[in-house]
C-alpha cells in the first residue's frame, strides 16, 4: 500500500465521519485539507484556503475578508488568540462560528507540524441547553411547589 493510498483512505473516513481537516508542515503552511474544512470556516470564502499558505496569513484573510460580514467586535484579538491557540495546543477546544458550534483539537506532528481535526457539534449544544432549560423550569417548580400548595390551601 503507497503513501498516497493510505492518505485516500484516511481522508475518506474522515470525509464519512464529517470530520474537517487540516494538515500543516513544520512551516504552519497548509499541506492538506478536505472540503468539510472549507465549508466549515470559510463559507461563501472558498478562495482563502491555498495549499502552501501559512495558518497566518490564512487567518488574516479570513479576518479581512470574513469579519466585516460578522460584525465581530474585537476581531484582532480574536486572530491572535486563535494563532496563540493554534502555535501552542493544549488539546480540544469549542468555538462559535456562524451559528454553528464547532469543537476543535489540533495535534503536532512527529515532524512538526500540526493535524487539525475539527467536528461541527451544533447539536450537541442544542441539546445541552435544552437539557439545562429543563432543569432550571423544574427546579422553579420545585422551588414554588410550597407555595402553589399553600395557596390552594388558602380557598
Amino acid at each position: 500500500m503507497t503513501a498516497d493510498h493510505v492518505m485516500n483512505l484516511f481522508g475518506t473516513a474522515l470525509d464519512r465521519a464529517g470530520i474537517a481537516y487540516s494538515l500543516w508542515d513544520a512551516e504552519d503552511r497548509l499541506l492538506a485539507y478536505n472540503d468539510i474544512y472549507v465549508r466549515m470556516f470559510f463559507a461563501g470564502s472558498e478562495h482563502i484556503v491555498e495549499l502552501g499558505q501559512t495558518f497566518e496569513r490564512q487567518n488574516q484573510r479570513w479576518g479581512e475578508i470574513k469579519g466585516p460580514s460578522l460584525q465581530i467586535s474585537g476581531l484582532d484579538e480574536l486572530i491572535r488568540d486563535r494563532l496563540k491557540r493554534h502555535r501552542e495546543p493544549l488539546g480540544s477546544f469549542e468555538r462559535s462560528i456562524e451559528n454553528h458550534w464547532i469543537r476543535s483539537t489540533e495535534t503536532r506532528t512527529a515532524d512538526g507540524g500540526m493535524l487539525g481535526l475539527h467536528v461541527d457539534i451544533t447539536h450537541e449544544k442544542e441539546r445541552e441547553r435544552a437539557a439545562q432549560e429543563g432543569e432550571r423550569r423544574f427546579r422553579s417548580l420545585v422551588e414554588n411547589l410550597h407555595s402553589i400548595v399553600f395557596c390552594r390551601g388558602i380557598k
